[in-house]
């Protein structure tokens, strides 16, 4: 179906933009939201909080984390969503890097290899449609409050990254036995013919839903269970930090003095995203198996199956 789509995208057919803003705005409630939701139970867990008032007060260092980060998203707009999309593809890597190994914490190797499919994932729009994708990083800078124009170094930076990326990935792919290489290379053939295709919202969105959130979500929710019950758990378990953060995405576009269209809700998603990362991706860290695995990593296990 994504194959089909790009092609008739590339033969002329015109992307409507509420279908072009789809993943992200469904993100918001399937999967992408979700399986960062998750963190309050994994919060509350570290600090071994039993009571609702002992978890909100383990909760203040990640409430702590994400309004500097907000505060950083409103001063330095453009320098802090150009870090986010670096930590994207950090983050992704990891999670990549996991899923490929079983390990709870990946070694350095593993986590490059993961790396270079994230930024192929993330960053390779900017090389296969600049202007376009450009142009939704500017949208999201003016969303945040910040200047529109985006210095050309950026686009070309993360351009260089992209191609770099993609170029790792093919040739990780070369060097895998026949039957993995066939799987690698047909992936990121799809992924490239996707972002030189789609509208880069609609292109990065539909792999950051199936390449990284519906992975995360069967992780998070226990691997002792089929994918589509992990799934289920992981957005069972979601609700208590959900509830709270829809009504806040719900209060922005109100309080926006843009339409709200789905093209609106994809950018504040994104924009949420941005604040929330940060703190995320250190707590995925910090809850990380710490047993001992092979070449220096360490163990396999899904975190939230412990909770």
């Amino acid at each position: 179906m994504l194959v089909a789509l790009s092609l008739l995208a590339l033969a002329g057919s015109t992307i409507p933009a509420w279908l072009t803003a789809m993943p992200f705005a469904v993100s918001l409630v399937f999967c992408g939201m979700p399986h960062g939701a998750v963190d309050w139970h994994i919060n509350r867990r570290i600090f071994r909080a039993r009571s609702t008032a002992g978890s909100l007060m383990a909760f203040v260092p990640y409430t702590a984390v994400c309004i500097a980060c907000l505060v950083l998203l409103l001063i330095f707009t453009r320098s802090y969503l150009v870090a986010f999309f670096l930590l994207s593809v950090v983050h992704f890597g990891r999670s990549d890097a996991r899923a490929r190994t079983g390990l709870g914490r990946p070694g350095w190797f593993e986590s490059l290899r993961g790396s270079a499919r994230a930024s192929t994932v993330v960053l390779l729009p900017f090389a296969t449609q600049p202007e376009q994708t450009t142009r939704v990083l500017s949208e999201l800078s003016r969303a945040a409050g910040g200047a529109a124009a985006i210095p050309p170094i950026v686009t070309l930076g993360f351009a260089v990254l992209g191609l770099g990326g993609a170029l790792l990935w093919l040739l990780d792919a070369l060097r895998s036995t026949v039957r993995a290489r066939a799987g690698a290379m047909a992936l990121l053939l799809v992924i490239v013919l996707s972002h030189a295709a789609l509208p880069p919202l609609l292109s990065v969105g539909i792999w950051f839903l199936l390449w990284h959130a519906l992975r995360e979500c069967v992780r998070l929710g226990g691997q002792d269970r089929a994918p589509w019950s992990s799934i289920r758990h992981t957005h069972r378990r979601s609700l208590a930090l959900m509830i709270p953060t829809l009504a806040l995405v719900a209060t922005v576009l109100v309080a926006s003095d843009r339409p709200v269209t789905l093209v609106t809700v994809a950018l504040v998603t994104i924009l949420f995203y941005a604040v929330f990362t940060p703190a995320h991706h250190t707590l995925q860290e910090i809850d990380a198996p710490r047993e001992t695995g092979p070449h220096g990593a360490t163990g396999a296990g899904s975190s939230v199956a412990r909770v």
